[in-house]
């Protein structure tokens, strides 16, 4: 949180203008919206914790118990994680959609955000929608940093991760630059609140059958959001005109070399996410063969009610 707020006071180096004008959207004052965001999340977390989850019943497994797990701590869990199962469920979908309709719009990707009077107002329109989808998420990694800090997330991937994702969304709204590239980017996360739930329901004692149901939704969200989604943008980006943006033959007097060099860098930290994702499919599917091998067709369909010798608890869901 206290990062979001020492964000706040970096200059905006003149590209927070109105964007769209007369009607100037988040990109104007994107700095005041992410701490806004920031803050909202953590208010999240403390009202899941006493309102949803302080007073529903789990049975610990015996492995989360064997790590000296408590209910409450669990419980406390959950509620770190409901600002994201929030986030995910709504904004990839939107940004999914909107990037999509502003594709459609164009025969190349946008690279600048435009002004009201350079463009339609469908471009205007969706171009504002990332600045301000851009803001949600660069919050939501601010509040991810405040967990980091606060030893609830550990490692260095996850420093890196959320190092490389705050900055990449953060440069449309701070620079007006990438509108059709970050809302895909954002639409990626579609996967993300299947992963969480599956996440979560390794410490306790989970029906196998709705294990294998998130685990379906998780790897089908993935492979179409990740690959085939983000993929198609790539194809158009590095498609587009000789790359003119790469190799300096844009004509628009507004690309900056700093903005130029802002989207190459984006460009390349995206496509190389993208390349992970590609690497992780392997695992992914290699996991939902596991989860068939062992039973999880048939957990499923007793699950559903559709028959089948009854779902049981996967008591740690590790793979063996």
């Amino acid at each position: 949180m206290a990062l979001a707020w020492v964000a706040s006071l970096v200059p905006t180096y003149g590209y927070t203008k109105p964007v769209c004008h007369p009607n100037p959207g988040p990109c104007e004052g994107p700095y005041i919206n992410i701490a806004t965001f920031t803050v909202l999340f953590h208010v999240v977390e403390f009202l899941a914790y006493h309102l949803l989850w302080k007073h529903k019943s789990f049975t610990l497994n015996k492995d989360a118990l064997a790590r000296g797990l408590s209910l409450d701590a669990y419980r406390w869990s959950l509620a770190r994680v409901t600002p994201g199962v929030i986030v995910w469920s709504t904004l990839p979908i939107y940004s999914i959609y909107a990037g999509l309709s502003l594709a459609a719009m164009t025969d190349e990707p946008l690279i600048l955000v435009p002004d009201h009077e350079a463009g339609n107002e469908g471009i205007c329109l969706y171009s504002r929608v990332t600045c301000r989808n851009g803001c949600v998420f660069s919050a939501y990694i601010f509040y991810q940093f405040g967990k980091l800090l606060r030893g609830h997330d550990k490692g260095v991937g996850a420093w890196v991760h959320h190092i490389v994702y705050s900055v990449t969304t953060f440069t449309c709204p701070a620079y007006l630059i990438g509108p059709e590239i970050v809302l895909l980017a954002v639409g990626m996360e579609a996967s993300t609140p299947f992963l969480l739930a599956l996440e979560k329901s390794r410490d306790i004692e989970f029906d196998q059958g709705l294990s294998f149901l998130l685990l379906i939704l998780f790897a089908s969200t993935f492979v179409v959001a990740r690959i085939g989604i983000f993929g198609f943008e790539l194809v158009r980006v590095f498609g587009a005109a000789d790359m003119a943006w790469l190799s300096g033959g844009e004509d628009d007097a507004t690309m900056t070399a700093s903005r130029q060099l802002v989207y190459a860098a984006t460009v390349a930290a995206l496509t190389a996410g993208w390349s992970l994702s590609v690497f992780w499919t392997f695992f992914v599917i290699a996991k939902v063969r596991r989860a068939v091998a062992r039973g999880g067709v048939a957990a499923l369909k007793a699950y559903l009610g559709m028959g089948g010798n009854g779902a049981c608890n996967r008591g740690g869901g590790k793979d063996e």
